[in-house]
C-alpha cells in the first residue's frame, strides 16, 4: 500500500511539473512538429465533396508573356470576361489593388465591370505592429476606393503564423473597427454553399490535404487571357485568381513546404465546404489527460521491474500514437508532447526507484548477498563432505562477517577432550580453556575483546538432556553479549546441538543397519562353503569402481548393501544343493537359478532402496539377453546390477574355492575381457579393468 501511495505522489509530481512546462508554450515548436507529421499521415483523409472549383495564376509565364509588370488593369477585365462567359458563378481576387493604377480611367473600368459582375470578392490584408510599449496596431489595406465600392465583398488574405514561421491556422474573421473580414478563401465557399459559414470554429486549424493533392482546375493568367482553355472549364464553379510567381512575393511556409497565398486560399475554401476543420486540444483537457496518463503510468510502472518498466515504456508510447492518429483522424489534434515527455520521464524515475529499493533491500540484507555470492565456496564445503547445517554456518559466517568459526565437540560427555571442526578461516588461536569451561559449566555466552580489535563469541552448544560444546567465533567487529550478532550466533548455537544430537543418533541407527546387514550376509555365506566370505570381498572393489562409473554417494552405499545381501536367494535353496560337491544337474541347476527371484521377493517389502532390490533380482542378468531371472539385454539391465556382476565375478575368479587355487589379477581380467559384450557390459569391463590395475600393480 505504501508503495503504492508512493507512487501516486510522484505521478502526481511529474504531472504538475510537465503541466507547468506545457502551460508556459515549451513545448510548442516540438507539438507543431507533431501536428505537422499527422498532416502528412492524413493527407488522404476523406475525400469529402470536390470545391467546384478553379484557380488562375499569375505565374512566371504569365508575367513573361505579357512583357510588364503591373498588369494592365484592361487585362484583368479581358479575364474576368472570359471567366463569366465560361459559365463561372463568381471570383476570388487574391491581388493586392490598394493603390490605383497610372490609367484612372482603366481603374474605373475594371471597378465598373465587377461591380456589373456581382459576384467578385477583392482581398483585403490587416496588418498588426507591435510597439515597444506592448500596443497593438491594426492597418487594414483595402483596394483603392472604386474598385472597394464596387467588389461584392472583401476577403481577409491575412494568415495567422505559428511560432515556428509556418501557416497552419486563418483567423475566423478579424473585426476592424465597424467591419468584419472573413477570411476570402470562406467567402468563396459561401457562394458555393452560404450555410457553411455558420459553422467556422474560432481557432481551427485549416485542412491541407489539397495541397498535398490538389483537385481543382489551376490555369496560367496568359493562357485565360488569350483564351486558350478547354470551354467548360470554369462553368459553375468559383475561380480564385493570384500570384504564384516568386517575384510577386506571395509564398508562404505550410505543412507541405513553400506554397503560394492562393493555395492557401483554396485549402481554406475546401475546409470550410466540407467542414473539415481541425482542432487542437483545449489547454484543461490536456492538463487533465497529462494528469491522468501520469497516475495510470505510475501504477503500472509500480509493479514492474525496470525490464517491465521498459514493456509499460514502449506501450505508452505506442498508445499514445495510436490515440493521437485516430483522434487526427476525426479532427481532433491531441497535445502529444506532453504524455511522451511523462513516460519518458516515468521510466528513468522508475529506474531510480527500484534502485533505490534495491539499495535499501541489500543495505537490510547485506550478509546474505555476500553469502549467495560465494556460491563456489558452499559447493566446496558440500564436496568436502560437509553436511548441510555446517554448510548453513558458512553462510552465518559471511552474514556476521566473522573471521573464524569454530565448532568444539565433546567426544564423549563432559570429561572428555573437545574435537574442532573448522567451519570459516583457520583453527585461530588456542581457546581459552578457562573460559570455555565456564562457558561449559554455567550454558551461558560469554565474550571477550580480542588483542588488536575485535572479539571472541562463545556459544553453548547445549540441548535439553546434555551439553555437547561450544560455538567458538572470532568476529572483526567489538561486540557485546547483547549485541545482535551474538543474539543470532546464540539461535544457531542451539541449532547446532539439536543438530549434533540427531546426527550422533542417525550415526548408531545406521551403523545398527550396517551391521545387521553384514550378519545376514555372513549367515548366508555360511551356508554356501564355496562362496564363503564372498559377500564381504565384493566390497573390496566397490568404492573405487563406482567413482569411475560416476555413481554418487547414495548409489554408491546402495552397491554396498546389494554386494551384501545379493545372494539373501540362497536362503530357500536345498541345504544338499549348495553343498554338494558334484556337478549339479539340470533340475538343481534350475533350483539354483531361482534365488534371484527368491531374494526379490523376500526385500520387496522391507525398506531398501529400489537400486538394491534391483542388484539382488537382476545379478545374473546377462548382456547378451542370456542371462536369468528376466533374459534382460543391454541396456534393459539395471546400471548397478551391470556393475555388479562384473564385481561379483572377479571376485570369484581371485578369490578362493575349495575346488581351485585363486587366478592371478592379469588371468582374471583376460576372463572378464573373453565375456565382454556377452556377458558384461563393455564399456563397464574397461571402467572396471581401469579402475583396479593401480592396486593390482599392473
Amino acid at each position: 500500500m505504501k508503495k503504492h501511495l508512493n507512487w501516486i505522489v510522484i505521478s502526481l509530481i511529474i504531472s504538475i511539473v510537465v503541466s507547468c512546462l506545457f502551460l508556459t508554450g515549451t513545448f510548442e515548436s516540438l507539438e507543431l512538429l507533431t501536428v505537422d507529421l499527422r498532416y502528412r499521415l492524413l493527407q488522404g483523409r476523406g475525400s469529402g465533396k470536390v470545391p467546384p472549383l478553379a484557380v488562375v495564376v499569375l505565374d512566371q509565364d504569365s508575367i513573361k508573356e505579357m512583357g510588364r509588370w503591373p498588369i494592365q488593369r484592361e487585362n484583368y477585365i479581358t479575364v474576368l470576361e472570359t471567366i463569366y462567359r465560361d459559365g463561372a458563378r463568381g471570383v476570388l481576387l487574391d491581388m493586392d489593388f490598394s493603390s490605383a493604377g497610372p490609367d484612372p480611367g482603366q481603374d474605373e473600368a475594371l471597378a465598373l465591370y465587377i461591380k456589373r459582375a456581382g459576384t467578385v470578392v477583392v482581398a483585403a490584408q490587416v496588418n498588426e505592429r507591435v510597439t515597444d510599449e506592448g500596443v497593438i496596431l491594426r492597418k487594414v489595406s483595402t483596394p483603392y476606393p472604386a474598385l472597394k465600392s464596387a467588389a461584392m465583398a472583401l476577403g481577409s488574405i491575412t494568415f495567422e503564423v505559428d511560432p515556428d514561421g509556418v501557416i497552419r491556422r486563418m483567423p475566423t474573421s478579424i473585426d476592424f473597427i465597424d467591419e468584419i473580414y472573413r477570411p476570402l478563401g470562406a467567402l468563396g465557399a459561401g457562394m458555393i454553399d452560404p450555410g457553411s459559414l455558420r459553422s467556422i470554429p474560432v481557432g481551427a486549424l485549416i485542412d491541407m490535404k489539397v495541397l498535398a493533392r490538389p483537385s481543382f482546375a489551376v490555369m496560367p493568367f496568359h493562357k485565360v487571357l488569350t483564351g486558350e482553355f478547354e470551354p467548360g472549364t470554369f462553368r459553375d464553379r468559383v475561380v480564385l485568381l493570384g500570384a504564384t510567381s516568386p517575384d510577386l512575393h506571395d509564398l508562404w511556409l505550410t505543412p507541405f513546404g513553400v506554397t503560394p497565398g492562393v493555395f492557401i486560399q483554396a485549402a481554406v475554401l475546401d475546409t470550410v465546404l466540407n467542414g473539415s476543420w481541425y482542432q487542437r486540444q483545449g489547454n484543461a483537457s490536456a492538463v487533465m489527460a497529462i494528469i491522468l496518463f501520469s497516475l495510470l503510468s505510475g501504477r503500472m510502472m509500480s509493479t514492474r521491474s525496470w525490464k517491465g518498466g521498459v514493456v509499460i515504456l514502449v506501450l505508452g508510447l505506442t498508445v499514445v500514437g495510436g490515440i493521437s492518429v485516430i483522434l487526427s483522424v476525426a479532427g481532433q489534434f491531441m497535445h502529444v508532447v506532453p504524455l511522451l515527455l511523462v513516460c519518458l520521464v516515468m521510466y528513468p524515475v522508475q529506474v531510480a526507484a527500484g534502485a533505490r529499493q534495491s539499495d535499501i533491500v541489500l543495505e537490510r540484507e547485506r550478509g546474505k548477498t555476500r553469502a549467495f555470492l560465494s556460491i563456489a565456496a558452499l559447493r566446496q564445503a558440500e564436496e568436502e563432505g560437509k553436511e548441510s547445517h555446517f554448510v548453513s554456518l558458512v553462510l552465518l559466517g559471511q552474514l556476521l562477517d566473522l573471521e573464524t568459526l569454530r565448532v568444539f565437540t565433546l567426544e564423549n560427555g563432559a570429561d572428555s577432550p573437545l574435537e574442532v571442526r573448522t567451519i570459516i578461516g583457520d583453527r585461530g588461536q588456542e581457546p581459552d580453556l578457562p573460559l570455555m569451561t565456564e562457558v561449559l559449566d554455567k550454558g551461558v555466552c560469554l565474550t571477550r575483546a580480542r588483542e588488536g580489535g575485535g572479539t571472541t563469541i562463545l556459544v553453548p552448544l547445549v540441548t535439553v538432556r546434555k551439553t555437547l560444546g561450544v560455538l567458538c567465533a572470532d568476529s572483526r567487529r567489538n561486540v557485546s553479549a547483547e549485541d545482535e550478532d551474538v543474539r543470532l550466533l546464540l539461535s544457531f548455537g542451539t541449532q547446532t546441538a539439536y543438530f549434533l544430537e540427531s546426527r550422533a543418533l542417525d550415526l548408531r541407527v545406521k551403523d545398527l543397519y550396517v551391521n545387521t546387514i553384514r550378519a545376514i550376509s555372513r549367515a548366508l555365506d555360511s551356508k554356501d562353503q564355496y562362496t564363503s566370505a564372498h559377500s564381504e570381498l565384493s566390497l573390496d572393489y566397490v568404492e573405487s569402481f563406482g567413482r569411475l562409473c560416476g555413481l554418487d554417494g547414495e548409489q554408491i552405499e546402495s552397491l554396498h548393501v546389494g554386494a551384501l545381501l545379493h545372494d539373501i536367494g540362497k536362503i530357500g535353496v536345498p541345504d544338499e544343493i549348495l553343498a554338494k560337491s558334484e556337478n549339479l544337474s539340470a533340475q538343481e541347476y534350475e533350483v539354483i537359478k531361482g534365488h534371484p527371484v527368491i531374494g526379490s521377493d523376500i526385500v520387496r517389502g522391507l525398506p531398501f532402496p529400489e537400486d538394491v532390490k534391483m542388484i539382488i533380482r537382476h545379478h545374473h542378468e546377462r548382456f547378451d539377453g542370456t542371462g536369468y531371472p528376466d533374459g534382460l539385454q543391454g541396456e534393459e539391465i539395471p546400471l548397478l546390477a551391470r556393475i555388479f556382476s562384473i564385481l561379483d565375478v572377479y571376485e570369484a575368479l581371485v578369490g578362493f574355492r575349495p575346488y581351485r587355487a585363486p587366478l592371478d589379477s592379469e588371468r582374471a581380467v583376460t576372463m572378464l575381457r573373453e565375456g565382454s559384450g556377452t556377458q558384461f557390459d563393455p564399456d563397464l569391463v574397461e571402467a572396471f579393468i581401469k579402475s583396479i590395475r593401480p592396486a593390482s600393480g599392473d
